[in-house]
């Protein structure tokens, strides 16, 4: 199963839960699940496989259904999977269809074939893509914005669907695209495989309080300020000279103004964020969410 089919399915048996279940009050939001599921950065294939029940039992879903769901998403992807994504649409075909059937097989993991390159032309590079909690494209509202894009009224940044500001994005861009936040220049993300793009040494194997306790020494307390490239090497020096508790219970030390402040904020279930979207959205991720981490939980938005 993919990605989308494993939520498709997800999707599918919380609602004949639903159907079952007599008292409104136990019923499940799936939106509000998928949305949940997403923030937590269930995103892609990989990061369900490595969902437990305890996981979606947070989410909001009843024990014994946690566990179903968790089965499913452990399922391993077939090698006919692999190939199977957006249907096939020939260039001749995507010519002679309208905007809304093109944005009801739009892909936004697939924007270079056929029907996003016709939908990038049509929007003129504008912004006119809405999303649904599930990350599913919001056909409605997206028409509406291309009706607007021919009328030549400006670009939108956000709209409202159904009482809810949405964020609008260009043809290619996705909110689930999400890269983690670079401790010492915060302004930057880190590359996929966790390297710093200024001094080009990875943070991959540091654990998340330590990165935690780092951004926060640079972004609220002052205590580490980055006035050229060696002090940010002397900085990774730190934190990659030595294992586990050793490293965060000297971290903690050099830098204690942080290190307290990064345990208020993760006694109000609001540790700082280390993840920020790719097309410049911010997305607070907590360490229960963080790649890099095997514990912990909270978001907040930097």
């Amino acid at each position: 199963m993919t990605y989308r089919q494993k939520r498709d399915a997800a999707k599918r048996a919380i609602g004949a839960y639903n159907k079952k279940q007599t008292d409104e009050a136990k019923q499940v939001d799936i939106e509000a699940f998928v949305q949940a599921l997403v923030d937590a950065g269930g995103t892609d294939d990989a990061s369900l496989q490595d969902c437990s029940f305890e996981d979606l039992e947070e989410f909001g879903l009843p024990k014994l259904l946690a566990k179903k769901v968790a089965k499913t998403f452990r399922e391993k992807k077939k090698k006919k999977d692999e190939d199977e994504g957006a249907p096939y649409v020939s260039g001749k075909k995507a010519k002679r269809m309208s905007i809304k059937q093109l944005l009801r097989v739009y892909d936004p993991r697939e924007p270079d074939n056929e029907v996003g390159k016709l939908l990038g032309q049509k929007s003129q590079g504008k912004a006119c893509i809405v999303f649904t909690n599930s990350g599913e494209v919001n056909v409605a509202a997206s028409h509406s914005l291309f009706a607007e894009i021919r009328e030549h009224y400006p670009e939108r940044d956000t709209i409202t669907v159904d009482g809810k500001p949405r964020k609008v994005y260009k043809i290619g861009q996705r909110p689930d695209q999400l890269g983690n936040v670079n401790p010492l220049y915060p302004r930057e993300l880190l590359y996929p495989d966790g390297t710093c793009g200024q001094t080009n040494r990875s943070w991959s194997a540091v654990p998340y309080e330590v990165r935690a306790i780092i951004f926060l020494a640079v972004t609220e307390t002052n205590e580490i300020s980055i006035s050229g490239i060696s002090d940010a090497h002397g900085i990774l020096d730190l934190v990659v000279s030595g294992a586990g508790e050793a490293v965060e219970t000297k971290i903690r030390q050099r830098f204690s103004k942080a290190s307290v402040r990064f345990d208020e904020l993760k006694g109000l279930g609001n540790p700082p964020s280390l993840k920020r979207g790719l097309n410049g959205t911010g997305i607070g991720i907590g360490p229960k969410n963080d790649p890099f981490s095997p514990g912990g939980s909270g978001h907040t938005s930097y």
